[in-house]
């Protein structure tokens, strides 16, 4: 008997995912990015919209749209990316570069329809009245994720695998779970001040929910990696690091998931008063936000999405 996903927060889905999905889909074959029946098969049977509306269950129809727009385009992306191996990291700075024009709102007509997709996304947000200080903090945090996504690409390349220790530092911005915290507030309508983030006890409570969301990923998805010859993976570096066997290797990664799910559970009942008070109600809301996204990454990946095979056994 495995050690269970420790996940003791409360599963839900938006009601509006069904249209959503249709809007996306949509959406992307109208840029272009789903051409042929083997790509349109492949979209839907990554379940990308469920993925967001089990994290964001009060999101508006609008709003939910754009999550779910961003949602396939960075998957199409890292499985742009991922595939092929190495050798594609000027593409990708270059592609990093334009993204950034894009978030700094210089003028600019891309022919890519990636970026040109995200030139729309990046519009949309800023129509639903995200104020500037918001803008900025989710510009840094997608900026760092691009960062992090360079450096596994060069590790990759290098052929060298990553310490443990590292890859644990860059992996919740590799898989943009740092970014998504902030499109938490947004979609969840939660958008709280700066005064509230700038404490460090907040910090450590966005990094355990970003590590807890990108660890689960690793435990679900090591078989197809390791079967794509890729061993970035928390699974696979703690067997290598441990010098354990496979099983012993993901027990001990849901043990470690399971310690940062009890960490963000324990930071949010010892949150400082000056905390609370700086985050008011759009604090707590915002806390409630990243529960739901913990919770909605362990359900879609294990009840919708395909992508990583049957994974019956993490069934909460």
């Amino acid at each position: 008997m495995k050690t269970p996903i420790f996940c003791p927060f409360e599963a839900g889905v938006n009601p509006f995912v069904a249209e959503a999905d249709i809007h996306t889909q949509e959406w992307l074959r109208g840029f272009g990015l789903l051409r042929t029946p083997a790509e349109i098969a492949h979209s839907e049977a990554g379940a990308f919209t469920m993925m967001v509306g089990r994290m964001f269950h009060t999101a508006e129809y609008e709003k939910l749209c754009i999550a779910a727009d961003l949602n396939a385009l960075l998957f199409l992306i890292d499985d742009h990316f991922d595939s092929g191996g190495t050798g594609k990291i000027k593409a990708f700075q270059s592609v990093v570069r334009s993204l950034i024009l894009i978030l700094d709102d210089v003028p600019t007509d891309p022919e890519n329809p990636v970026l040109r997709a995200f030139q729309d996304i990046w519009i949309r947000l800023k129509k639903c009245g995200a104020p500037k200080e918001w803008q900025i903090r989710f510009r840094m945090s997608l900026i760092k994720a691009l960062e992090a996504n360079e450096w596994r690409m060069r590790i990759m390349d290098s052929g060298q695998l990553p310490t443990l220790r590292e890859y644990m530092y860059y992996r919740p911005m590799i898989g943009g779970a740092n970014f998504f915290c902030h499109l938490a507030e947004l979609m969840e309508d939660c958008i709280v001040s700066g005064d509230f983030f700038e404490n460090f006890e907040v910090q450590a409570l966005l990094g355990y929910c970003a590590d807890v969301i990108c660890f689960a990923n690793d435990i679900f998805s090591y078989r197809k990696e390791l079967d794509e010859g890729d061993e970035m993976n928390l699974v696979m570096l703690i067997q290598k690091t441990y010098h354990v066997s496979v099983e012993k290797a993901q027990e001990l990664a849901i043990e470690q998931h399971n310690q940062e799910i009890e960490e963000f559970i324990s930071q949010i009942k010892f949150l400082p008063k000056q905390a609370k008070h700086a985050g008011g109600v759009a604090g707590e809301r915002f806390i409630i936000a990243l529960q739901r996204m913990i919770r909605g990454n362990v359900e879609w990946s294990v009840n919708d999405t395909k992508r990583y095979g049957e994974l019956s056994e993490f069934l909460l």
